[in-house]
């Protein structure tokens, strides 16, 4: 389910569900180096980069996999700039031919309208699960979730039986600092919440 090139990539690796299981996917099939990317975000207490070694520990281990790099890159507040900054630059000098994210399609419409927060316009278009995407929209990025929402990847989880991988993750964005514990309140934990029917576990 993961197109594979010939040559170093790099991922984008948050320590959420989606990306975790696009790493493992990446160093069970990749033979080639892979560089690993996370934005370490101050606003959310770095508990997304403190999730992703684990992750990155975990994959490693099952996959026996261990021509990597994780870079981390410390940020105040996450952008969209900073995140894709340093990939595109390996990009242009050629250290990486293909950066992979690890995005995925919205629940539907009526699920998230019933969500105590609303994502803002922008988002809701750009993961809207009506719409068909391009899983290689340009020459450089590979969305190969695109068009599967959270439930869909559960059951890949399900399949793989990725339990021990799945508990390592953390989806929540909370701005109070909780630790490795989603604060079942967010848009991002109603989703995983929706896509998993638990934070830790899965049914």
């Amino acid at each position: 389910m993961i197109p594979i090139v010939d040559g170093p990539v790099g991922v984008s690796v948050s320590g959420g569900a989606d990306s975790a299981l696009l790493l493992y996917f990446l160093m069970k099939q990749h033979k080639h180096k892979i560089h690993i990317f996370t934005l370490a975000d101050k606003s959310k207490f770095y508990r997304n980069a403190k999730q992703c070694l684990h992750v990155v520990d975990w994959c490693r281990t099952r996959c026996n996999f261990n021509n990597f790099e994780h870079h981390i890159i410390h940020s105040n507040q996450q952008t969209a700039e900073e995140l894709l900054d340093l990939p595109k630059k390996y990009c242009e000098d050629n250290s990486i031919i293909k950066f992979y994210r690890g995005e995925t399609a919205n629940p539907p419409k009526q699920v998230t309208d019933e969500f105590k927060h609303q994502q803002g316009p922008v988002e809701q278009e750009r993961r809207n699960p009506l719409i068909t995407r391009e899983v290689q929209p340009d020459d450089t990025i590979i969305f190969p979730f695109t068009n599967l929402d959270k439930r869909a990847l559960a059951q890949v989880y399900h399949d793989e039986n990725l339990q021990e991988l799945y508990a390592l993750t953390i989806s929540c964005e909370s701005l109070i600092d909780l630790g490795p514990i989603h604060c079942d309140d967010c848009w991002w934990c109603e989703e995983r919440k929706w896509g998993f029917g638990n934070y830790v576990t899965f049914s």
